[in-house]
């Protein structure tokens, strides 16, 4: 498995097992931006930080990003500029999982949004995580995460 690869799979685990924590105690004394700036932290830590691990060379913020700085969306080095994104890229005919119609992801991949799951027909931010949300042509594609491959490309 490449370094890309074990710090998403890292991250997820890291979702799984602490997201419920973190959100009930973001819905009680601090609000989104708590599960934000928690998200985006170790967002940097795990995946930006492994794949990284000389400096220079950032990532697009995960999701929305933190609210820890006004004007930056970084938890750590909030001066830096991002240089890199994660793209998904599908392995295969995939399904978009809210239309359940092909989604013909570009050659390059799209970047990562969130992990999400799916269930009744709609994405949650919630364990298990198993699915990815990306952006095709300005709606929102939810596809398995077995469906996708990931790479790094020059941020958009």
């Amino acid at each position: 498995m490449r370094t890309l690869e074990k710090r998403l799979h890292a991250f997820r685990s890291l979702l799984n097992t602490f997201f419920p924590t973190v959100r009930a105690l973001a819905e009680e004394v601090g609000g989104e931006e708590l599960l934000n700036d928690w998200k985006q932290a170790n967002w940097e830590l795990i995946v930006e930080g492994g794949v990284f691990p000389e400096g220079g060379r950032f990532l697009v913020p995960y999701g929305e990003g933190a609210d820890y700085y006004g004007a930056s969306s970084r938890v750590f080095r909030p001066e830096a500029v991002s240089t890199h994104a994660v793209f998904c890229l599908a392995r295969r005919n995939t399904k978009d999982c809210i239309t359940g119609s092909l989604a013909l992801l570009p050659a390059g991949g799209l970047p990562l949004e969130y992990f999400v799951t799916i269930r009744e027909g709609w994405y949650y931010e919630q364990p298990p995580f198993d699915c990815v949300l990306v952006v095709l042509d300005g709606r929102e594609v939810v596809l398995q995460l077995a469906d996708v491959q990931f790479d790094l490309n020059p941020a958009p």
